[in-house]
């Protein structure tokens, strides 16, 4: 009985031991939560101040810092469709000209598995600069980015085995390579707010390979990708600049979009408009007298100012109706010359009468058949030597 008890109890004993074991276990670098699709990466930040809020009095105290070995977490995702990659819910390579803020939660290097898998089931990852996580905060991050294609021999995957000469090849795999690398960090929750440049030789950043799966329906989107491997490497220092590295600077940039640009003011005032108009029953009211006068203003130009803009055309035209009635008052052809009152020219008005009646005596027969209608475009530079009326042209 008491061999079964010491047995019990050691067997109990051990459980609780491993268990604290595998509790007390640090996180690896790179963590695999969905396989080709989903993995967490915790890049040390070398060198960068742990920022941390003591609640342990259950006071509301400030953001402070201390110097502890940290790390950043980063969420990687893809989605099947291969839409975009995703960092910490800031989706990378979207059709987007430019680039995502992506924030990044802060916590201790010695991290455990299981603090980790709380914070992954938690949803804590999609980070924002609210969102403490294990005593951390989550900072704003700097970053280059890059995606180059590679390609990937089949050897890689497969076991190698002797094979004859005469056995072709089979062709290389196509691959993407991302690589991200962080270059400085930002907080506005401190006083004065913290800004600290990752520039240590020892920093590393994060390097994806997206290997292109084959195409296995006229259904499936192509070209579609899986996560094929991330790691960590060191920062190389080359001099060559990739041609496709992109580079986000987190101080220039805010929700309305790139700071100093016209695109930004526009956002601004029209997130802000937007807000005012939907602060009250009196920001409304004002919003629509303002409308309405509005509408009011431009009836009134529209009415009473039309006629500044008249051309040489229509003043021509004013009065036409009541002069032709004035000087062609009776009579026609030689009759309409007598005593009986038919038309006269004025002193000085001969043969400046109306082109477009046709009532210019020196036209001869074809003036004469054409009055009182309207002239064509041909006849009116017959009759007006090269002139057209109303339209400004002129030989």
């Amino acid at each position: 009985m008491i061999v079964r008890i010491s047995t019990t109890a050691a067997v109990a004993l051990w459980s609780v031991v491993w268990s604290n074991v595998v509790r007390a276990q640090v996180a690896p670098e790179i963590t695999v939560v969905e396989e080709g699709y989903n993995v967490v990466a915790k890049i040390p930040c070398i060198g960068c101040p742990f920022v941390y809020q003591d609640t342990s009095k259950g006071e509301n105290k400030g953001w402070a810092s201390r110097h502890d070995q940290n790390s950043l977490l980063l969420n990687i995702s893809l989605p099947y469709d291969s839409a975009y990659i995703s960092i910490n819910n800031a989706p990378l390579y979207s059709g987007r000209q430019n680039l995502p803020l992506i924030h990044s939660n802060q916590v201790l290097s010695d991290l455990s598995a299981s603090s980790l898998s709380d914070i992954i089931s938690t949803g804590q990852l999609d980070a924002s600069t609210q969102l403490p996580t294990s005593g951390g905060v989550s900072f704003g991050v700097s970053y280059r980015i890059s995606l180059q294609d590679i390609k990937l021999s089949t050897s890689t995957f497969t076991a190698t085995s002797p094979k004859s000469s005469s056995t072709p090849s089979p062709p290389p795999l196509k691959a993407k390579l991302l690589h991200l690398d962080i270059f400085e960090i930002h907080s506005a929750l401190t006083t004065p707010p913290t800004a600290y440049p990752l520039d240590r030789k020892e920093q590393k950043i994060l390097e994806l390979v997206l290997l292109q799966t084959p195409l296995l329906s006229a259904l499936s989107p192509s070209p579609a990708y899986i996560l094929h491997s991330a790691k960590l490497i060191p920062r190389p220092h080359a001099i060559k600049i990739p041609a496709s590295q992109q580079t986000m600077h987190y101080l220039s940039w805010d929700a309305y979009g790139r700071k100093g640009t016209p695109t930004h003011f526009l956002s601004r005032v029209a997130v802000g408009f937007a807000n005012w108009i939907s602060s009250g029953f009196l920001a409304i009211l004002l919003f629509v007298l303002g409308v309405v006068v509005l509408f009011v203003g431009i009836a009134l130009v529209c009415t009473f100012g039309w006629g500044f803009w008249r051309g040489e055309y229509e003043s021509a035209q004013v009065g036409k109706r009541r002069r032709g009635a004035t000087l062609g008052g009776g009579g026609n052809g030689a009759a309409s010359n007598g005593a009986g009152g038919g038309w006269r020219p004025r002193s000085g008005t001969a043969g400046r009468t109306d082109l477009e009646r046709g009532r210019r005596g020196t036209v001869g027969a074809s003036a004469a058949a054409a009055a009182g209608r309207f002239l064509s475009a041909e006849e009116l530079g017959l009759g007006g030597r090269g002139r057209v009326v109303g339209v400004g042209k002129t030989d």
